[in-house]
């Protein structure tokens, strides 16, 4: 006799969990390497503060974390707030790209094209093809 009465996971949720949560750890690794060099990059005159993308490797840390407890809390919401997520990223990072970088980086810029969308649709296929765990049990 099962002790827990709740449906058991799909596995592409996992999967969905366990990227959130990668993506969260990426972000956390880059606000210590940010904050471990803050000073020396303080020194360097350049357009950009180091702080604010210190600040902004925090906020994702904290948006996936928040979206991390809705998936495993199974909000519906979460459904259409991931994929926001990941494309709020790309743009992010699309626009540090363009604004800062001194190479040519057109190829870059279309791998990470590629990969934000290929990204974003498997969030919506996952999502949509477990949207009925998102709604039991509420």
């Amino acid at each position: 006799m099962p002790l827990r009465n709740t449906p058991q996971r799909p596995l592409l949720v996992t999967i969905t969990l366990w990227g959130v949560f990668l993506f969260g750890v990426w972000h956390l690794g880059q606000a210590i390497a940010i904050g471990r060099q803050l000073r020396l990059f303080l020194q360097f005159s350049g357009n950009f503060d180091p702080r604010w993308r210190l600040a902004a490797a925090i906020v994702w840390v904290l948006f996936s974390g928040w979206v991390m407890v809705l998936l495993w809390r199974k909000r519906p919401f979460v459904r259409p707030l991931l994929p926001l997520l990941i494309l709020s990223n790309a743009l992010y990072n699309l626009l540090l790209l363009l604004l800062f970088a001194q190479q040519p980086i057109a190829a870059r810029l279309i791998w990470l094209l590629i990969r934000t969308t290929l990204t974003i649709l498997f969030s919506v296929w996952v999502l949509h093809k477990t949207r009925t765990y998102f709604t039991e049990g509420e």
